[in-house]
């Protein structure tokens, strides 16, 4: 059994590998806070090197910790319990995990922080402390999990603090914003240091400290204590404000934008018919608008969107305007789908052989055309692992096992970027 930490966006992945008889496979979940269970499927394998090289495949993406068996029908429950709270139905693939976990273990359980700190024995834990040994472990909240690379990706970006922070002037008006708006975020955040705190307590090799010092931060937010006393806190607010003011590193643009007229939604078939003379498939623009999505670099939009529109003639009046609108909603709605494993998975599902080179060719040539921002200090080694099997997969190459691991990378990707 293998588990993720929830990224910034609450999201938590679980990977299993389970053998009935000859039968074997990988079972994949995610999890995710507010939703409950997003996404639930098995992928049968061959054999237990199948097995072993697709979870690899998968830790090549995002970390993932061994843990303990039964953690995750604990975790699974929570989920339910948590969807049930947002009327949110879980993934049809959980029919499958009753064939995995007992059915009445899989019933919906209390998923609020405080139920979560209860039932790993927090609450004991942290009575038996003193004040001071509280106060140290709240310090340490921030630093126990600062190597886990998505960790970056803990930060406020609500528009309500968007808007706070462009009305503030000066650094510490800045900082004092984002401090404000996370006092109306405390739930939220306990929730997401109390699955942690689950998730490392149930690890094969637990951190007695690393653990406790999460679910202390959970339990001071519930209990009002100030932000500021909480380590991982000030961690949140210095990713926001990275978050708002542009990643560190990125390139910015002194050219000027184009301009998007007001946008009428897309009729069906659209932007294909308007593209097909180019010989421009709908998969390719779903991979170069996806390469978009996740680029680690910010890049003007004269550079991506000529490389993709660049020398097609369009003979009908008005047909460049409303095909640079089509384009430009369909990066922005693809720009919010990334963060989504199951709705990225379910649009690869989607494309058979042909159109997967496709969208493999659109990658490539985002990346080709943005070189600059893909960059080697801009990558991780499972970035350029992925970049390798893309090209490879754009020129026709081998694709097996390519959809299994890319909803997992756009995802992990995503965060990254944001």
């Amino acid at each position: 059994m293998l588990a993720s930490l929830p990224d910034g966006a609450g999201a938590q992945s679980i990977a299993a590998l389970i053998q009935r008889g000859r039968r074997r496979g990988v079972a994949f979940l995610l999890l995710k806070q507010g939703h409950g269970v997003k996404d639930a499927f098995i992928h049968r394998c061959a054999s237990a090197r199948e097995q072993e090289r697709l979870v690899d495949e998968i830790g090549d993406q995002i970390t993932l910790l061994e843990i303990q068996p039964d953690y995750v029908p604990s975790a699974l429950s929570r989920a339910l319990g948590d969807g049930a709270m947002y009327a949110s139905l879980p993934a049809p693939g959980l029919v499958d995990m009753l064939a995995i976990w007992d059915g009445e273990a899989l019933s919906p359980r209390a998923s609020d922080p405080r139920a979560i700190l209860a039932a790993i024995g927090a609450d004991e834990a942290l009575a038996a402390k003193t004040d001071a040994e509280r106060g140290v472990l709240l310090e340490l909240s921030g630093t126990a999990v600062s190597d886990i690379p998505h960790f970056e990706s803990w930060f406020e970006d609500s528009a309500s603090l968007a808007e706070s922070l462009a009305l503030a002037r000066g650094k510490q008006a800045r900082q004092a914003a984002v401090w404000r708006h996370l006092e109306t975020r405390r739930d939220w955040w306990a929730r997401q240091l109390a699955v942690c705190a689950a998730t490392l307590k149930a690890s094969s090799t637990p951190d007695q400290v690393m653990w406790l010092s999460l679910a202390a931060g959970a339990q001071a937010l519930l209990d009002q204590s100030p932000l500021r006393n909480i380590g991982i806190m000030e961690h949140i607010v210095e990713c926001s404000l990275q978050a708002a003011d542009g990643r560190p590193g990125r390139e910015e643009s002194d050219e000027p934008e184009l301009h998007v007229t007001a946008m009428r939604p897309e009729k069906r078939g659209e932007l294909a018919r308007l593209l097909a003379t180019a010989g421009i498939s709908e998969a390719y623009v779903q991979g170069y608008l996806t390469g978009l999505a996740v680029c680690p670099r910010r890049v003007s939009v004269d550079s991506w969107l000529g490389a993709l529109l660049g020398g097609i003639e369009f003979r009908v009046e008005g047909a460049v305007q409303r095909v640079v609108d089509l384009v430009f909603m369909r990066a922005n709605k693809l720009n919010q789908d990334a963060g989504d494993q199951a709705t990225i998975r379910e649009g690869i599902a989607a494309l058979d052989e042909g159109a997967l080179r496709d969208w493999a060719r659109g990658f490539a040539t985002l990346v080709g055309a943005t070189k600059r921002a893909w960059s080697a200090s801009a990558l991780t080694p499972a970035d350029r692992h992925m970049l390798r099997n893309l090209d490879i997969a754009a020129k026709g190459g081998e694709q097996d096992g390519l959809r299994e691991v890319l909803p997992a990378w756009i995802t992990a990707r995503h965060a990254r970027q944001r």
